[in-house]
């Protein structure tokens, strides 16, 4: 690995298969390391430079098998510049658009960055609040992809989703845009007529039951992306309400009880999913339904 003078790396190696980091990496004076002891697996391994003049970092997959993996070189580069502009898409009053009240967050859409475990960077913050003219920006960006989410949606903004994301003027698709050093423009469209699903959460008996998480679960090509998962817990009536639902097909799950959040890992999904019922909803929809949840007993089947 190249460094500046003066300057020294850190490096992390993510496991894929179990979540974990390993940082235990020997760093030698000429850019050499050698990480020990590292299981057959996929991972991602990511360098940060140190007492460089600009932040820089490095990112690159992995594949360990059975031998030692050699003459692996990371190239560290300056950290990108994302910047834009937001406008908001309403029907009827939009007078309650404060842009000091609306935080973006950046956020990866690496398939193998869905733990969230790596920081991104050191010195990176993946917020950025909103400035009076609409515009926002994110400094020292690591290589990788990345989409954009609302963040912090309370009140007059639950509602809300990011309708599209252009990228120097084309679309981004859904796995978000390539960031890789230099300058990257966004334009962002927001609407503030997001689906609406109400309903009650019920046991097998159709007794209303309180305190149970609901889900709507977006269609498999999307369940890398978390802002398009929307999540409730239902009242002491046993009522939800699920806001800011972007358009398109879900399946619709709810769960008595349920420690942290499996639904995001596609293989507990599997185990449940024919336990739920089928949603569609278009831009601005409300829609009532009835969601019976899965006992914690048969969640562990």
């Amino acid at each position: 690995m190249n460094l500046p003078p003066h300057s020294s790396a850190s490096i992390l190696l993510q496991s894929h298969d179990f979540g974990l980091v390993l940082n235990g990496a020997e760093m030698h004076r000429d850019g050499s390391f050698v990480i020990r002891d590292v299981a057959p697996g996929a991972y991602t391994i990511m360098a940060t430079v140190e007492n460089a003049t600009a932040p820089m970092m490095a990112r690159q997959s992995l594949q360990v098998a059975g031998n030692s993996v050699e003459g692996l070189r990371l190239a560290p580069q300056p950290g990108a510049v994302v910047r834009g502009r937001l406008r908001l898409e309403a029907k009827g009053n939009v007078n309650r658009f404060d842009p000091s009240q609306i935080f973006l967050a950046l956020q990866s859409g690496e398939p193998e960055d869905d733990a969230g475990v790596f920081t991104l960077g050191q010195g990176f913050s993946n917020l950025a609040q909103l400035a009076p003219d609409g515009s926002f920006e994110w400094k020292d960006v690591p290589p990788g992809n990345y989409y954009v989410q609302l963040a912090g949606e309370t009140g007059a903004n639950h509602d809300w989703f990011v309708k599209s994301e252009l990228v120097g003027g084309r679309a981004a698709d859904e796995a978000g845009f390539s960031v890789n050093g230099g300058a990257v423009v966004l334009d962002l469209v927001v609407s503030a007529n997001g689906a609406v699903v109400e309903g009650l959460a019920t046991d097998r008996k159709g007794e209303t039951i309180a305190n149970a998480v609901i889900v709507a679960v977006p269609e498999a090509r999307l369940r890398g992306r978390l802002d398009h998962y929307r999540k409730a817990v239902s009242d002491q009536s046993g009522r939800f309400t699920l806001h800011g639902i972007p358009p398109g097909d879900y399946t619709l799950l709810g769960w008595e009880s349920v420690d942290g959040a499996p639904y995001y890992d596609p293989e507990f999904l599997k185990s449940c999913e024919g336990q739920g019922s089928t949603l569609h909803v278009n831009e601005g929809d409300r829609k009532s339904v009835q969601v019976q949840a899965i006992a914690e007993a048969e969640e562990q089947q």
